[in-house]
């Protein structure tokens, strides 16, 4: 996945902070020229120090070139105005292995996630994913992390790889092996407050465009919540739960056999995904099949990618605390499209194969 020129190069900074000298990326298996430019997009979102474009014999009489070169100058113009990249820490640990690169198809789908080969104590947010669990002690790195308070999303591989190892004593989740397919949704909204003063939810029914198929994860009712199900006539199923553990939260998300199935999941059930883990109070209400990178310094850049099916659209960017956004390039500020409970809800253009970088103005 495309993300993977982002993501790695995260992970790698993380190893040993400030000597990695940079990323690269090559012209091979590229047929379409947008699917090149974005390797070189993703890794100066990253914030190297340096690029390289290998090699020279793929790149002297190659179209690819020239239309990086006309690209380099705007990338570094962009970063001019980016601190550093941010995101909910994934946890792979040195020589882990399984649901591998999951976590980069949650990123091309609106997740900002940045990775780390050490167990992200002090982070707000994590994700561990069934490669988390080759590390022995997880267990007790988990507890101790939503201990104090932190928000963790866990896959059901994860779940499945933990379950003789002590996480039934977090949430009533169980693994028994079951498949279902399924393309209608039951999507649970945040609470909302009346004019009486009570917090109620509402429910959204929409389908995906192709049948999913994912592991069925049996849990005990208001133990665990789930806030996002798939349903098959009169049964429904988790693909987001969480469990109150300690002062934090344990959401589990269930992972499609195959990942690239997240691409179709209906806008409402990703947006709800996103919601629940804002990154610097940023979080995006849209389509599948688009990034948001978020920076330490109140900016953020979203990027469509250039995908069958993917057209150019209206999203929404909530921004908790925002006055109005700012984009650089164009000298141009937008406004909130409506404001609730501190949040500004701002209304974008997004188009597939365009970056555009983002300052919050608060």
């Amino acid at each position: 996945p495309r993300y993977l020129s982002f993501s790695l190069m995260t992970y790698f900074e993380n190893m040993w902070p400030g000597h990695n000298g940079g990323g690269w990326f090559d012209t091979f298996d590229t047929h379409i020229t947008e699917h090149y430019l974005e390797q070189a997009y993703l890794t100066a979102f990253s914030r190297p120090k340096e690029m390289m474009m290998f090699c020279f014999q793929s790149l002297y009489d190659n179209m690819y070139t020239a239309a990086l070169g006309f690209q380099l100058d705007k990338l570094d113009a962009l970063l001019d105005h980016a601190g550093q990249p941010v995101g909910i820490v994934c946890y792979l640990p040195d020589n882990s292995q399984g649901e591998d690169n999951v976590q980069d198809f949650l990123g091309m789908n609106g997740l900002p996630i940045v990775c780390s080969p050490y167990f992200p104590e002090k982070a707000e947010q994590i994700l561990l994913t069934r490669a988390s669990a080759c590390d022995p002690d997880i267990l007790d790195k988990l507890q101790a992390f939503l201990a104090k308070g932190g928000t963790a999303v866990v896959t059901s591989g994860f779940h499945e790889a933990m379950a003789d190892r002590g996480i039934y004593h977090l949430s009533s989740i169980r693994m028994r092996g079951r498949r279902i397919t399924a393309n209608r949704y039951r999507v649970e909204s945040m609470p909302q407050i009346r004019e009486n003063g009570e917090y109620r939810s509402f429910c959204l029914f929409p389908w995906s465009d192709k049948p999913i198929t994912v592991p069925v994860v049996e849990f005990r009712n208001n133990s665990t919540w789930a806030v996002v199900k798939a349903s098959r006539e009169e049964e429904s199923f988790g693909l987001l739960l969480k469990d109150p553990v300690g002062k934090g939260r344990m959401w589990t998300l269930t992972v499609p056999d195959a990942f690239p199935d997240f691409y179709h999941y209906p806008t409402e059930a990703i947006s709800r995904i996103r919601e629940e883990f804002p990154v610097q109070d940023v979080w995006l209400e849209g389509p599948t099949r688009i990034s948001l990178f978020v920076y330490d310094n109140d900016c953020f850049v979203l990027y469509p990618y250039v995908m069958e099916d993917v057209q150019t659209t209206l999203v929404r960017i909530h921004v908790k605390g925002a006055k109005e956004l700012y984009i650089p390039a164009l000298s141009r500020s937008v406004q909130p499209l409506y404001c609730k409970d501190g949040t500004a809800v701002f209304e974008v253009l997004a188009m597939p194969g365009r970056y555009v970088l983002y300052e919050i103005r608060r």
